[in-house]
């Protein structure tokens, strides 16, 4: 075995776009007695991911060193790194400054990753997703598990992938009915394009799924219409946030929170409350009592053809309730 075998490894695990990591990523040296020092950028694929992801750690809440099989997350990485670093220019003396003590780590670390934060907000760059990579679709980290037991249709359905330029269409028609406080409500619904405002049978409905090269969002263009009319364009993104967890948002940062569950025969989406985003945080809403309750499926009803079905209801407010089949035309 080569000398150059036996040099232990120190892997700095940190997020590529951010203003403030990737130049102190790039100017960190450790001492030469340490090992060799790797650099990975955790949003391109990388077999260290799965580690991190496995041992439950969010590379969002700080960077992650690996370093004789264990993992050091956020002030004790960087605690780690100021332990192991040299100070033979000014960057690294001020690491070793400032986080040699755990004390000082724990003060000055969170400054860090809140600059770190702002910065990626005010970019309008996501949230890393150690979930998904880059040739998987969005949604089988989503399912897990059971993406591999899902019908054919649903792999038709959810097969775009992030940070792609992939896009699927689906043909079909909806019939849309509402009652109570959503009927006085719906020509605001329609104007603000919260939900499509009219009442109406069998509405023929185009619905484009869309991905893009900078997010790993899921986006939903659907094309209403409605007869003697201009079509109604509606359209929602999907972003993962956490195993089988998605946020749908519809305009102004609005949005509903959702567990994905499939239960042998259908796709079930269970309300999980109301959220609002503002920059890159998702912000809780308890909009229930006022809004209502969310209750999505979706069911399988032949290799390219699936039933879809959405009621939003109040105990004292009524209902605003959607339902069509749609037919999976295309995937590029």
């Amino acid at each position: 075995m080569s000398s150059e075998e036996t040099v232990p490894t120190l892997w700095l695990v940190y997020d590529g776009e951010c203003p403030i990591c990737r130049p102190s990523a790039n100017a960190l040296k450790i001492k030469a007695a340490v090992g060799k020092l790797e650099l990975v950028n955790a949003r391109e694929p990388h077999p260290i991911l799965a580690e991190i992801r496995q041992a439950g750690l969010d590379i969002n809440e700080g960077m992650v060193v690996k370093f004789n099989n264990k993992l050091y997350h956020g002030t004790d990485a960087q605690h780690f790194l100021a332990l192991v670093g040299t100070t033979h220019d000014w960057i690294n003396r001020l690491n070793y400054l400032l986080f040699r003590n755990q004390f000082m780590a724990r003060i000055f670390y969170p400054v860090l990753r809140f600059a770190r934060t702002f910065l990626l907000s005010i970019k309008g760059i996501p949230k890393i997703n150690l979930m998904q990579t880059r040739n998987q679709p969005i949604f089988e980290s989503v399912f897990g598990n059971h993406w591999k037991n899902l019908p054919e249709v649903f792999h038709k359905h959810y097969a775009n992938r992030p940070n792609s330029r992939d896009v699927s269409i689906a043909e079909g028609s909806m019939t849309i009915e509402y009652s109570g406080m959503y009927k006085l409500l719906s020509p605001l619904f329609g104007f603000l394009h919260l939900l499509p405002p009219g009442q109406a049978a069998n509405i023929p409905v185009t619905v484009t799924y869309r991905s893009h090269p900078d997010s790993s969002a899921f986006e939903l263009d659907r094309r209403f219409r409605y007869p003697n009319q201009q079509p109604y364009r509606f359209r929602t993104r999907m972003i993962p946030v956490q195993e089988n967890v998605v946020i749908e948002l519809i305009r102004f940062g609005f949005g509903w929170r959702m567990q994905y569950q499939f239960d042998g025969k259908k796709v079930i989406l269970q309300h999980h409350g109301y959220v609002f985003r503002i920059l890159n945080h998702i912000l809780p809403l308890p909009l229930q009592w006022l809004m209502g309750k969310i209750h999505a499926e979706e069911e399988a009803v032949s290799t390219d053809t699936f039933r879809t079905f959405m009621t939003i209801s109040h105990p004292l407010f009524g209902h605003y309730t959607y339902n069509g089949v749609f037919k999976m035309m295309s995937q590029t």
